[in-house]
């Protein structure tokens, strides 16, 4: 008893196939960095506080002691609080940028060095 062959793929279907495991291979596998300042997110943050109070309030919309104030007020009543790799006065300052200064996405990437999973949470 002899079995059928499988039907062979032509050569478009297999030059259709590589085209499309390359195009994902380049979307997934060969990826180069994208956010590459030297000031992470958190030395920003901790840059700016130690700034002068006007940098400070054009920055964040709010005098320093403000913004200090409303990040321990969101710890204790709103259950915000630090991630492994961001501090609230990180995330706060993220929330303000976008809200403050009507920031897109990308310009919160980019200015805190983060990936835009993160700012979405």
């Amino acid at each position: 008893m002899s079995h059928p062959k499988p039907p062979l793929l032509s050569s478009s279907t297999l030059c259709m196939l590589g085209l499309i495991i390359g195009s994902y291979a380049g979307l997934h596998f060969d990826k180069e960095a994208c956010r590459t300042s030297p000031l992470s997110g958190k030395e920003y943050i901790a840059e700016l506080l130690t700034s002068n109070e006007r940098r400070i309030h054009e920055v964040l919309r709010m005098p320093k002691s403000t913004f200090l104030d409303l990040g321990r007020w969101l710890v204790l009543n709103s259950g915000l609080g630090e991630s492994r790799k961001m501090s609230v006065d990180q995330q706060l300052a993220m929330f303000l940028a976008i809200v403050g200064h009507r920031c897109t996405n990308r310009e919160v990437q980019e200015r805190f060095q983060v990936c835009g999973f993160t700012v979405t949470k």
